[in-house]
């Protein structure tokens, strides 16, 4: 994917190649170099490794992929619907300005909301390692393609609801506190409609998404993610719950903008939750490794396995008695095992 994000031309928005790239090139590599090793050594360590590898590696090319649809649907966008978002808040009984002035008036909860909010780019590593670690490789293919979904569904109502953010049309250009989220959203989609922007690097893509909140979907995709593991479930839960009420004021979103991003990530989990659970389709969809392994057995080398194979079926079929017939048997039986745990 980050080969792929670098030759794409949308538009009049081109990526070129930068530093954040070629590390996504030299990742994807490292990722390559784990799952050949793991084929030859059968290691329940490079499997895990190779596994958390593969799942960073497919949550980096969706949120490429996504950052670069995310300008493409601002450079074809036209307007801005703030005045109708702050609508649908007064209606909600919520007031942008008074959340904005509660939160300068108290800086320790600021640092707190603050970090939280920035947390969004550390928690799904240690989602998908603990999903990993724990062997559930089901979840973590429906994690991520419940990310992919979301951010598809994100972008796509983006296109036809674009906006200033609430900081930049409630407050101005020049806050007295300028939240995570800064005043550039408005001026970058500005910039992409006139054309002034067309050359970006993946590394300096900043989010330019308003309506629906993607930190939303993402602090409940987190969730999602990490809930059948129990050691990590209860951090997981207290930081993007912390990020989800951080979302308003460091996200400069509208309540509005919360409320849409939980209802793409319901409809995203609902198109997770269709998909055949078993038999590692779901991960299969997800462009993960399909790695098979069987628990309480010893994993053999592909190498020896095949070697193995090949000497079974060397064996002439010949009646050497019932003694000997019972001990071709289960050889069978065994060496058909062990080919079916290296396919």
């Amino acid at each position: 994917m980050a080969v792929a994000s670098l030759a794409l031309r949308y538009s009049d928005v081109a990526s070129p190649i930068g530093l954040f790239e070629v590390r996504l090139m030299l990742f994807e590599a490292a990722t390559l170099m784990l799952y050949l090793r793991q084929r030859r050594f059968g290691s329940p360590v490079l499997l895990t490794l190779l596994q958390t590898a593969a799942g960073i590696n497919v949550l980096a090319a969706i949120g490429a992929a996504g950052a670069i649809a995310s300008y493409v649907a601002a450079r074809h966008s036209a307007g801005w619907a703030d005045e109708a978002l702050v609508g649908f808040d007064r209606a909600l009984g919520f007031d942008w300005r008074q959340a904005y002035w509660w939160e300068i008036d108290h800086p320790a909860i600021t640092f707190i909301l603050r970090r939280a909010y920035g947390s969004i780019g550390q928690t799904p590593v240690a989602v998908i390692f603990a999903l990993a670690v724990t062997r559930r490789f089901d979840h973590l293919a429906r994690f991520l393609i419940a990310f992919a979904v979301t951010l598809a569904l994100t972008v796509a109502i983006f296109r036809f609801v674009p906006a200033q953010s609430a900081l930049v049309h409630l407050i101005g250009t020049t806050p007295p506190y300028r939240p995570c989220t800064d005043v550039t959203q408005a001026a970058t989609i500005a910039a992409l409609r006139t054309g002034k922007l067309s050359i970006v690097s993946l590394g300096d893509m900043t989010g330019i998404i308003g309506f629906p909140s993607f930190h939303t979907a993402a602090a409940l995709l987190y969730i999602y993610g990490a809930w059948p593991v129990t050691s990590i479930r209860r951090p997981v839960l207290i930081v993007n719950l912390t990020m989800l009420a951080a979302t308003p004021v460091e996200g400069a979103h509208y309540l509005t903008d919360v409320l849409g991003g939980i209802a793409v990530t319901a409809a995203a989990l609902a198109v997770v939750a269709s998909v055949p659970r078993g038999r590692g389709a779901c991960a299969r969809v997800a462009g993960l490794f399909v790695i098979r392994q069987w628990r309480g057995r010893p994993r053999l080398p592909v190498a020896a396995g095949r070697q193995a194979a090949r000497r079974t079926r060397s064996i002439p079929a010949i009646d050497t008695g019932p003694a000997l017939t019972r001990s071709t048997s289960t050889r069978s039986l065994t060496l058909a095992s062990v080919i079916r745990w290296t396919d």
